[in-house]
């Protein structure tokens, strides 16, 4: 797994390469907290390189959200594959995160 971030004034992207199985999930959370503790802006997800999401991922994506919005931010997923958004969909995911095509479009939400 790789994480990657870019910066603009208002939010942070997070790229996330690879797959969030519970092997990788020790690592995702603690560069997310750093990631988190160092950036007090919204926050979109590029899950576009995300090949798999194990349910304890789905988990942890739901506790950095309720983080961030807790510090009156937003938490925003974007560019999921097929096979992942049809899994947020079956498990009701889908109806709690904030979820956009492109990253394009999750920054403009933000505006």
């Amino acid at each position: 797994m790789e994480i990657n971030t870019e910066s603009f004034p208002q939010y942070l992207i997070i790229h996330v390469d690879g797959s969030l199985t519970n092997d990788d999930l020790q690592f995702f959370k603690n560069e997310m907290e750093i990631i988190f503790e160092n950036n007090d802006v919204d926050f979109i997800f590029d899950f576009e390189k995300v090949s798999f999401i194990c349910s304890s991922a789905l988990s942890l994506l739901f506790l950095f959200m309720n983080k961030i919005k807790a510090k009156n931010h937003k938490f925003i997923i974007c560019s999921l594959r097929d096979e992942i958004r049809r899994l947020f969909v079956i498990t009701g995911v889908d109806r709690h995160l904030e979820l956009y095509a492109s990253i394009e479009e999750s920054a403009a939400s933000l505006i």
